[in-house]
């Protein structure tokens, strides 16, 4: 901070909340709910309010006197100006049917200071050359997004209000023949399942290798951003995002992916190209990362930005135990739970749906029956515990190449759903294209 200058405070506010909050119960309660001491500029009114904050919390009641008392156990009634200062707060307020008003002020300074205060320790940062620069950046998101969420926090609602939203919006569905509640897959028999990918849903898509999962979470994550109009972010750590773009344009074009890669096309392949990539340029948005080795704080750092940037409504990671737990363990199973819970929170904390892709123990390959159990989750019970739900791919063909000609089905199973019915749905699997497509959609 520059030399003579003030930080943005407002006494007379913080006075008025302190006076409310010694005559009137009710600015107790709505001052705590928003306020902590460190809001306050001046040292003595921040004593005051972390004294009567102390009372309240004892269930005593609040006025001068009691206030003296907690002040003085606390040796630091002589230090915020003795009785009389007390005796002035009541004073300073022109009516305690404004409190919510005076919190708001006292909120708002704070906010302001504190932004000038990590502003200036981002610039120390800077000129110190002891921090990478990526730290930094990541630290500066990390702080704004902070601020943002304590400005837009919600704190508890009375239920009879969460009910009449949620009745509101299911009227509404209902009113619009709508059949689910979340963001739509594209696969109507699997949305009827699932109700749709929903706000703060951690997914998990587990399958054994070449069972097509990446094609899947691809798939999904390109009808979402086309067909229902939502920003899509996907994590791509097994990929480069050239390979991820490559996948999505052949699926989407309905073009042999090998054909391609080789650069073997026809003409009418070049027209559906044209096509598809049109589509996609003129979607909502498909963001591709692939940064190799990336942490969990990382992928929440960059999903708070992309939510502030492009509102995106629905995250992909390929795969997950590919990520770097932010702390090092000696237990990879530790790790495992520590980036699955982080990934939870997340999807809570952005408001997103996750679908995070998961690969299957070894151990299922032993089985007669190789369709996957919950049980076959690798590395961590805590995946399927922090999961709301868990979806798994099983192909037949895959176990039977030599008994008969392939029928291309896919079972998509849903072994856990924490909000709706257990179930699989059967979808066409089209290897050329690296493409699930609804069973009612045979393509050449």
């Amino acid at each position: 901070m520059e030399l003579g200058k003030i930080p943005p405070h407002d006494i007379e506010a913080e006075q008025a909340v302190l006076g409310s909050m010694l005559t009137d119960k009710e600015a107790i309660v709505s001052a705590i709910e928003v306020l902590r001491p460190e809001d306050f500029y001046r040292d003595d009114n921040k004593t005051i309010f972390k004294a009567i904050s102390n009372i309240y919390a004892k269930g005593g009641a609040v006025d001068i006197i009691t206030v003296k008392d907690e002040l003085t156990t606390m040796a630091k009634l002589e230090a915020i100006g003795g009785l009389q200062y007390l005796a002035e707060l009541p004073e300073k307020v022109p009516t305690t049917a404004n409190v919510e008003k005076y919190i708001k002020i006292v909120e708002e300074k704070s906010l302001l200071r504190s932004l000038i205060k990590d502003a200036n320790n981002l610039l120390d940062l800077g000129y110190s050359q002891t921090e990478d620069s990526t730290n930094i950046i990541e630290s500066a998101q990390s702080k704004m997004f902070d601020m943002l969420q304590r400005k837009s926090q919600k704190g508890y609602e009375e239920i009879s209000k969460i009910l009449s939203n949620s009745l509101e919006e299911i009227s509404k569905l209902s009113a619009n023949d709508a059949k689910i509640r979340g963001t739509s897959t594209g696969y109507p028999d699997l949305d009827e399942l699932l109700s749709g990918l929903k706000k703060t849903e951690l997914i998990l898509l587990a399958a054994r290798p070449a069972m097509g999962k990446s094609a899947f979470a691809l798939n999904i994550a390109t009808n979402v951003a086309i067909r229902a109009r939502v920003p899509v972010v996907i994590f791509s750590l097994e990929m480069s995002k050239e390979q991820c773009a490559h996948r999505i344009l052949c699926s989407q074009a309905m073009v042999d992916s090998r054909d391609f890669e080789n650069g073997n096309l026809q003409d009418k392949d070049w027209q559906k190209i044209a096509v598809a990539s049109g589509e996609i340029a003129e979607s909502a948005g498909i963001f591709i990362d692939d940064t190799p080795g990336i942490t969990v704080g990382e992928i929440r750092a960059k999903c708070r930005k992309l939510k502030l940037e492009k509102n995106i409504g629905l995250i992909v990671i390929d795969y997950l135990q590919l990520i770097q737990g932010n702390t090092r363990t000696n237990s990879r199973e530790q790790e495992i739970a520590e980036i699955s819970r982080s990934l939870k929170i997340i999807a809570k904390e952005v408001d997103v749906p996750i679908i995070a892709l998961s690969q299957l123990s070894r151990a299922l390959e032993a089985r007669e029956n190789h369709r996957p159990m919950l049980q076959d989750l690798r590395e961590s019970g805590s995946i399927e515990q922090d999961a709301d739900i868990v979806m798994f791919i099983y192909r037949e063909d895959y176990y039977r190449k030599d008994e008969a000609p392939p029928t291309n089905i896919a079972e998509i199973i849903v072994a856990k759903n924490r909000s709706g019915p257990l179930g699989k749905r059967e979808l066409l699997w089209m290897p050329k294209y690296t493409k699930f497509a609804s069973m009612e959609k045979r393509y050449g």
